[in-house]
């Protein structure tokens, strides 16, 4: 994989996150639970992953808290989901 093809995974998946956790902090806002603090601490995790990543392809440690913050992205989603659905 190029460094420039690892750059542009790294914020894809950044991306998604990014998306998926603002789309789960707006149904809870929209249901009237307010905003979790958590939910927008935990998108730091991420976020250093995919500048670590994206600089630094070789580098493990970048692509594993990129991952970690894929699957914190992904469960205040379904977890959302599933309670409205």
């Amino acid at each position: 994989m190029t460094k420039q093809t690892a750059g542009v995974l790294a914020w894809l998946a950044l991306g998604c996150v990014v998306l998926s956790v603002g789309a789960a902090e707006a149904f809870s806002v929209a249901k009237g639970s307010g905003v979790d603090p958590f939910a927008i601490a935990s998108l730091s995790f991420p976020v250093v992953g995919a500048l670590i990543a994206s600089r630094q392809p070789r580098n493990a440690l970048g692509w594993v808290m990129l991952g970690v913050g894929v699957g914190w992205g992904l469960v205040p989603c379904s977890a959302s989901t599933v309670a409205t659905g």
